[in-house]
């Protein structure tokens, strides 16, 4: 299975259950698609893989969020990628993802005051290797590799609940 299969599954399970999400295709590109919540995982699944597939930069959704989508509230990003991305840097020595991440959240708080929750960001590696684009923070949770288990870390990473997220984590068996 490519990680493109991989990346549309989980796109495809999150519009099920969150209809109003934006799933933004990319390698080295952004990809326009207009999805339909209502079809089948396996059929969205399909669609979503003909897109992407090709070099990796994982800013690229980021940067579409924080560009297209900026008028637009969000609590978070889930980025499912190989996480090997080898185009696009940031400023100052950081990572093209972490430049983009800083502007999404300011844009973010911006948008919903100071009593909205920050958002957060799940990095999803499906492939993972020694490094990360975004490293692990309070808002940022990356996850290397992919089961049906991460659709439940992921749900109690972004729902909040620390208590939820540790039993979610320690129930996997090793």
């Amino acid at each position: 299975m490519r990680c493109v299969d991989v990346a549309a599954l989980f796109a495809a399970a999150i519009l099920r259950r969150n209809p109003d999400s934006v799933v933004i295709p990319f390698d080295t590109q952004a990809y326009k698609v207009c999805v339909d919540p209502g079809d089948t995982i396996l059929s969205l699944s399909e669609r979503l893989a003909r897109y992407g597939g090709g070099g990796t930069n994982c800013s690229i959704p980021l940067n579409e969020a924080n560009t297209t989508y900026r008028k637009r509230k969000f609590a978070g990003c889930v980025l499912v990628s190989d996480n090997e991305s080898w185009v696009g840097s940031g400023r100052y020595g950081s990572t093209g993802v972490m430049s983009e991440w800083q502007t999404f959240v300011k844009n973010q708080m911006r948008l919903g005051g100071h009593g909205t929750a920050a958002p957060k960001l799940v990095c999803v590696d499906i492939q993972p290797y020694s490094s990360t684009q975004a490293p692990e923070r309070a808002d940022i949770l990356n996850i290397g590799g992919f089961s049906d288990a991460v659709f439940n870390v992921v749900a109690s990473y972004l729902s909040g609940d620390a208590g939820r997220f540790v039993a979610e984590v320690e129930a996997i068996e090793l």
